[in-house]
């Protein structure tokens, strides 16, 4: 064996809130995001320049008009997952030990772009030798 290769969510990081933001993001839509696909597709597939631009994705893609005031929300329901990023408590030291043991390290997740910058600014990119997201 010559590498690990780790996930995101659930995996090596998790976050604090209290309620599922994509449960939040049904309620507030009024629609089943898991019922859409190409939801997955709208924040994990492509990179935007603002969160602004993602959430007027997601209300074009399940046919919601996508007005200021909603827009908004869905923005400050989708910060809450990054503010509230985490690793486990014990990812950095086994990190550590499998780079002392020789290995190379990997992260790939399915996750948006916006979770990108939470990792390199919580300065946990310096763990992996690639990512991929």
């Amino acid at each position: 064996m010559k590498a690990v290769i780790c996930d995101l969510w659930n995996t090596i990081a998790y976050n604090d809130v209290k309620k599922n933001p994509v449960d939040q993001l049904e309620e507030l839509l009024g629609v089943k995001l898991r019922g859409y696909p190409e939801v997955e597709r709208v924040f994990m597939a492509k990179e935007y320049d603002s969160k602004k631009d993602a959430a007027i994705q997601l209300c074009k893609t399940v046919s919601v008009i996508p007005k200021e005031g909603l827009l908004d929300k869905i923005i400050k329901i989708w910060n809450i997952t990054h503010t509230e990023f985490k690793l486990f408590p014990e990812v950095i030291g086994i990190l550590k030990k499998l780079r002392s043991g020789g290995f190379k390290i990997g992260l790939i997740s399915n996750t948006d772009c916006f979770s990108i910058k939470a990792i390199s600014d919580g300065g946990y990119g310096k763990y992996f030798d690639s990512m991929v997201f």
